[in-house]
């Protein structure tokens, strides 16, 4: 760590509005109390391109090109002011915990498969108090909300006759997109938002947690040209009719939209345009969650 002006030097390399990918050339120990972006001593600024034999002390050898866009210098102080707003993390209790809310369901779920929900909780936690992903702060209140919330919808992606691509449409910080991933390796997942700081914690975590089955789209519905996909899963993040309207280019003929509700008001049915089905509304149950979750499945009429 640099002791020059009492200053991390610090390069964020910056695709569109968010955070491209995660180069960290500190050691461990000053590593803890950075924010997650894209971290590289002074003599790579912002002019220069990033050297291809930087080893990163998660991911090895890096061979990233690109040229940073900006160039940040973090005080010391801000960063240790800024690291301390993670809140407190063990991972074996984490594990143990989804373990436990996991076995008050019955969903089928591995070992390694808890292995790697944990890891995302951690990353979570960690990004989120450098970009606000999430208004949830507490670990066990992101494991119920987050995590086993995402879960629920899974028997329902998995009751779509044939489905082999799902969409997950305005994904935030990757929910329940990286869940359905991580508990289905066979299926191909999309994930698809237009906010770029959102999906640059999701690639990191698609990274770490060898996810080849996950791509990432970082444009709006509208913009976004692809084959049609077997299933558009989303955690509903406007009313029924908007989601329908800005979903249903993109899904299969033959496909199901499974939009997640957390309130569903019968305004919302009755706006359901023509062009569409209610096949079900199916209650979905959430370990030591005391609020109702519905999955409303539409098709094409």
């Amino acid at each position: 760590m640099s002791s020059d002006d009492n200053a991390l030097q610090v390069c964020l390399l910056v695709q569109g509005t968010g955070i491209f990918d995660a180069l960290n050339v500190l050691n461990a120990a000053e590593r803890q109390f950075l924010l997650p972006g894209i971290f590289a001593p002074r003599t790579y600024g912002p002019e220069a391109s990033v050297r291809s034999d930087i080893q990163d002390p998660c991911y090895g050898p890096l061979s990233l090109t690109r040229r940073f866009d900006i160039c940040l210098i973090l005080s010391s102080s801000s960063g240790f002011s800024m690291a301390k707003k993670a809140a407190p993390f063990s991972f074996d209790q984490c594990r143990e915990r989804l373990t436990g809310l996991f076995a008050q369901t019955s969903l089928e779920i591995s070992e390694a498969q808890i292995e790697q929900l944990t890891i995302l909780l951690e990353m979570l936690n960690t990004w989120n108090a450098a970009l606000n992903l999430t208004a949830i702060k507490d670990v066990d209140q992101m494991a119920i909300l987050h995590i086993l919330d995402s879960a629920a919808v899974c028997p329902v992606v998995r009751s779509v006759e044939g489905v082999k691509s799902v969409a997950d449409v305005g994904t935030g910080a990757g929910f329940p997109g990286l869940v359905l991933a991580i508990m289905n390796p066979d299926l191909n997942f999309t994930l698809i938002d237009s906010v770029g700081k959102k999906l640059s914690f999701v690639r990191q975590v698609v990274t770490r947690l060898k996810l080849a089955n996950v791509e990432l789209i970082n444009k709006r519905c509208e913009e976004i040209e692809h084959e049609p996909f077997d299933v558009i899963v989303s955690r509903a993040f406007a009313p029924l009719e908007r989601m329908i309207s800005w979903c249903l280019p993109l899904l299969d003929r033959s496909g199901r939209m499974v939009a997640m509700k957390a309130n569903l008001e019968d305004s919302e049915i009755q706006d359901v345009p023509e062009t569409v089905k209610i096949e079900r509304i199916e209650e979905l149950k959430v370990p030591e969650l005391d609020a109702r979750r519905q999955a409303v499945v539409l098709s094409h009429a």
